[in-house]
């Protein structure tokens, strides 16, 4: 799938937001995300030729996102939005991939049972 995605990027579009319905229908059973990204405006913004053009990704809610609320699995951090992105969330928007979520996890990464 994400080698049809990388070979047929004119596609992209309708894939993230195919993806973003997917994981919204899926949440309430799941609960694997904190925190949904509406793909539409990183879509008009995607750079071109990037490896990952327009694949959609989900980041785990520890890692920043510029502007993007990222608790860390906390509630202290429910209103934190970083100013900044993690180098790692830097190199994959500059590569073309759109956050379409934060990933859910234990608070602070500390946990082992992974309830959420």
């Amino acid at each position: 799938m994400i080698k049809d995605m990388v070979n047929h990027p004119a596609d992209s579009a309708a894939r993230c937001e195919e993806a973003y319905a997917k994981a919204q229908d899926l949440q309430e059973k799941l609960n694997a995300v904190i925190t949904f990204v509406d793909p539409k405006e990183q879509l008009s913004q995607l750079p071109e030729g990037g490896l990952l053009h327009g694949v959609p990704i989900a980041i785990k809610d520890n890692v920043n996102t510029k502007g993007i609320r990222t608790t860390s699995g906390s509630r202290i951090l429910s209103n934190y939005f970083p100013i900044y992105d993690a180098t790692i969330t830097k190199k994959l928007r500059e590569a073309g991939a759109v956050c379409i979520a934060k990933a859910s996890m234990d608070e602070l990464a500390m946990g082992g049972t992974n309830l959420t």
